[in-house]
Parts: C-alpha cells; structure tokens; sequence
C-alpha cells in the first residue's frame, strides 16, 4: 500500500510538472522531466539555503538548461511548477485541518492566545 502510494505521487508529480512543459511548447522529453523532479526533490530535502528556498526551482531550472531548454523559460516551468504544487500541498493542508484536526485547531488557538503551559508541551 506504502510504495503503491508512493509510486501515484510521484507519478502525478512528474506528470504535474510535464504539462507545464507542454504548456509552455518546449520540447522536453518525459525521461527528462523525470530526472529533474528526481534531481529537485533530492536537493530539496538538503539544507542548502535556509528553509530550502529556491533549491528546487535552481534544481530544475538547471536540469531543463542542460537539456538544451532557455534559461528564461526553464526558469519559468521551475516556478509555475512548484508554485502548482505548493498550492495543492496548502489546499490539502487546510482541508485536512478541517475535516481531522479538531485537536490541531485547539492546539493552535492556545498557542496564540499564550495558554500554553510547560505541561502542555512535548517533552515538558
């Protein structure tokens, strides 16, 4: 069930990212578009730049380059492509939060309103 699951997102990954390159017209082959989410999720997950900022995109955006993509529109598709997915990923989030985080909610609300005691905390 574990690599099944895997295995979809990763797909929906690459294809995600394979129609921005269609939209944008360039000639990429799928193997490509393939070994540039494979490259920009591995440096994603480095801490290179504080928070990861810009890694993928770098990441991707080389990839395309060297694949013989402008580096405007390569820069482009990195972009839109994260962006896309970054969307999907608050979307999820907040209708996960909805519909199952009942307790997250309660835990977030005492957080702002400072009620939080050392108890209350992991590892206190």
């Amino acid at each position: 069930m574990l690599s099944g699951s895997s295995l979809l997102i990763w797909l929906v990954d690459v294809l995600v990212c394979y129609a921005v390159v269609l939209m944008f017209q360039e000639p990429v082959p799928f193997g490509i578009v393939v070994l540039a989410i494979v490259i920009g999720n591995l440096v994603k997950a480095v801490p290179i730049t504080p928070g990861g900022v810009g890694t993928y995109e770098l990441a991707l955006a080389l990839t395309f380059g060297l694949a013989g993509t402008p580096a405007v529109t390569a820069t482009l598709i990195a972009v839109i492509d994260h962006l896309i997915k970054n969307l999907v990923t608050l979307v999820g989030g907040v209708g996960s939060i909805y519909y199952f985080g009942d307790w997250s909610m309660d835990l977030l609300k005492k957080a702002f309103s400072r009620e939080i005691e050392k108890e209350d905390t992991f590892g206190g």
